[in-house]
């Protein structure tokens, strides 16, 4: 696989015209690199027989894990080197080829970044960064504000290749309080980390498996959800700083 040194900041555009989105770009060296040059692609037309490619909202499919068919191996997605301690970088596709604003996240929710070894123990992940609200009414990820978010890979990651996962939530109130509506927008790139290692890194989990509908996290209230005509955005009743995004507790080396 041809490889690339990876020193980015990983910037996620917020706000959005399209109300569903792909994360189809890695940032190598704070530039934008071709769609899906190092994202595992996301199959299929935007819409066809088994739904929408760009979001998942079933949480027993292996979609989960990277998103529509992505978790199949893909030869043709290159893989990037960074160092262990620097920065990661994804961003959104634009969504309408001549419309700027496209560029920008849309809807509301936490973001979470997940490694897992390749090839041995791809399907053991674990989680290296959460970023959620910063107060009761924005959240960092806010679709009316262009905001850049820095994960960084642990320094004491231990050297070889990964799979790197990359999921932004949108928490929904279940329908008859058993169906969940939540969508999750997943996205996986190649990475190879170069570094002294020395971790170990845990707690890990699998996708699916992770999540389940009760988990804490995947679904908000019903009722809680309401549009705020004045901000032009959705917002929640019980606040936004009394969410928790659901999986294991972050490693940081």
């Amino acid at each position: 696989m041809k490889s690339s040194m990876l020193f980015p900041a990983l910037v996620l555009l917020a706000k959005g015209i399209n109300a569903y989105y792909t994360l189809g770009h890695l940032l190598v060296n704070n530039t934008e690199t071709l769609k899906w040059a190092y994202m595992r692609d996301v199959s299929g037309v935007e819409f066809s027989e088994k739904g929408n490619p760009q979001y998942v909202d079933v949480l027993t499919t292996n979609d989960v894990r990277c998103g529509r068919d992505a978790w199949r191996l893909n030869h043709e997605t290159l893989t990037a080197d960074v160092l262990a301690g620097s920065v990661i970088g994804v961003r959104k596709t634009r969504s309408h080829p001549d419309n700027a604003a496209s560029d920008w996240i849309y809807h509301i929710g936490p973001g979470q970044v997940y490694l897992a070894k390749a090839p041995a123990n791809i399907d053991d992940l674990f989680k290296i960064a959460t970023i959620g609200a910063v107060n009761d009414t924005d959240w960092y990820l806010d679709g009316l504000k262009l905001r850049d978010w820095n994960p960084t890979i642990p320094k004491s990651t231990p050297p070889g290749k990964y799979l790197l996962r990359h999921e932004q939530i949108w928490p929904r109130p279940p329908q008859e309080e058993v169906i969940q509506t939540t969508q999750f927008y997943v996205n996986c790139a190649q990475i190879n980390v170069i570094g002294e290692g020395g971790g170990t890194p845990g707690p890990t989990v699998k996708f699916p498996g992770a999540y389940a509908a009760d988990s804490p996290g995947i679904s908000i209230p019903k009722g809680s959800e309401y549009y705020d005509e004045d901000r032009k955005q959705m917002q929640w009743t019980m606040g936004f700083l009394n969410y928790t995004a659901p999986g294991p507790q972050i490693w940081s080396g």
